[in-house]
């Protein structure tokens, strides 16, 4: 039952880091996307 909990917890910091390395990818595109409708008005 333990270890079950402790593969849970791993599964769930794995499905974090992966959430947050594609919130990292869409601010670096709205980033982009920011820096050239400045460039346009």
């Amino acid at each position: 039952m333990e270890e079950s909990i402790e593969s849970k917890i791993r599964e769930l910091e794995n499905r974090i880091n992966i959430l947050e390395q594609r919130i990292d990818r869409i601010e670096k595109i709205i980033d982009e996307i920011y820096v050239l409708l400045r460039a346009h008005l």
